[in-house]
C-alpha cells in the first residue's frame, strides 16, 4: 500500500510523521532536519497491513522535480494521498497550484487514490480569528480540487486532533473495517461493556470503537486517551519498560486497558451499576481475544 505525504517544506510533516510512526514526541520534533527528497519508510500496521509511506520534500525545486521528471515514479499505484497545508503561513497560491498539479499527475497514473488534507499548526492560529481562516481554506482547497473527492482534517501536533484526522485515514484504508466493527460489537454486547476501543498496538490510532446509545460524552475523548496513554508510553520506554495494562477505577466507571492481539491494545470500559467484578472483566478480554484469533480476523489484527 502506497500513501504519499506531500506539503510545502516546513508544513509540518515529518513532525507528524515521527510522532505517529517514530516514537517521538512532540518536543523532540524542534531537532528534526527537514526532509531531502523523498524519504521511504515502510510502516508495518496491524498483521498484514504495510503501508509505504513517501515522505516527499517540499521545497520548491523538488515539487517541480516531481512534476516534470518523476512524475509517473512519484504519482503511480497510489492508495492515498495526504497533503498537509501550514494555515499559520501565507503565500497560499504556490501551495494550491502545488498541490492542483499533484491532483492532476494522480489522476494520470493512479486510480481510486483516497485524498486527505490536514490544515495543520492551527494551535498557533488566534482563537478569535481561527474558525474564519479555517474556512476560507478549506474552501480555497475545494474549489482548487474540483470534483475530486476529499476529506479535509484540522490538525495539531499538539493535542488529539492528530491521532483523529490519522485513525480516520487508517480507518479507510483497512479493507475488513466492516467486520472488524462486528465483531467489536458482538464483544462489547457479550461482556456487558458501556464502551469498548480498539486501538492499534505501535501508533496508538484508532480502529473501531462501540459505544451503548446511553453514552453522550465528548465525540473526541477516545483520540484524548490514545495521545496521552501514547506520551506514557514513551516515559515507559525512557524508563526501560513496556506498557502492557492499566486499570482505571472511579465511582461510576471501570476502565480496562489490556493488550489484545499481537497488533492491538483494548480498551473496555464497564459502568458501577453492572457489578461486574475486575476479574470477570479481564476474564472478558482474554475470551475476547480468542474469539477475534479464532475468527477470519486473526490474519488482520
Amino acid at each position: 500500500m502506497k500513501l504519499l505525504l506531500m506539503g510545502k517544506n516546513g508544513s509540518g510533516k515529518t513532525s507528524m510523521r515521527s510522532i505517529l510512526f517514530a516514537m517521538t514526541s512532540p518536543m523532540e520534533c524542534r531537532k528534526l532536519a527537514p526532509t531531502i527528497d523523498v524519504e521511504y519508510i515502510p510502516i508495518k500496521l496491524m498483521e498484514n497491513m504495510k503501508v509505504n509511506l513517501w515522505d516527499c520534500g517540499g521545497q520548491q525545486n523538488m515539487m517541480l522535480n516531481y512534476f516534470k521528471n518523476r512524475r509517473e515514479s512519484i504519482f503511480s499505484q497510489v492508495n492515498a494521498l495526504v497533503y498537509v497545508f501550514d494555515v499559520s503561513t501565507d503565500g497560499d497560491e504556490e501551495v494550491l497550484r502545488d498541490f492542483h498539479e499533484s491532483l492532476q499527475a494522480l489522476g494520470e497514473n493512479s486510480s481510486n487514490t483516497k485524498v486527505f488534507c490536514l490544515l495543520h499548526k492551527t494551535d498557533v492560529l488566534i482563537p478569535s480569528e481561527r474558525e474564519k481562516i479555517l474556512q476560507r481554506k478549506e474552501k480555497e482547497i475545494m474549489a482548487v480540487a474540483e470534483l475530486t473527492d476529499l476529506t479535509c482534517f484540522r490538525t495539531s501536533i499538539w493535542d488529539e486532533s492528530l491521532y483523529r484526522a490519522w485513525g480516520s485515514i487508517l480507518n479507510t484504508l483497512i479493507p475488513q473495517i466492516n467486520e472488524i466493527k462486528s465483531k467489536l460489537e458482538e464483544f462489547a454486547k457479550i461482556c456487558g461493556a458501556e464502551e469498548v476501543v480498539l486501538f492499534e498496538r505501535s501508533t496508538f490510532l484508532l480502529i473501531s470503537q462501540w459505544s451503548n446509545e446511553k453514552v453522550t460524552q465528548d465525540d473526541h475523548r477516545f483520540e484524548k486517551i490514545a495521545n496521552i496513554t501514547k506520551q506514557f508510553k514513551l516515559s515507559c520506554s525512557k524508563a526501560h519498560s513496556q506498557l502492557s495494562s492499566m486499570e482505571l477505577v472511579k465511582s461510576d466507571f471501570s476502565a480496562f486497558f489490556e493488550e489484545f492481539t499481537m497488533n492491538t491494545f483494548i480498551m473496555v470500559i464497564v459502568s458501577a451499576e453492572s457489578k461486574l467484578e475486575s476479574e470477570m472483566v479481564k476474564m472478558n478480554i482474554r475470551l475476547g481475544r480468542k474469539l477475534f484469533n479464532d475468527s477470519k480476523l486473526h490474519n488482520v489484527l
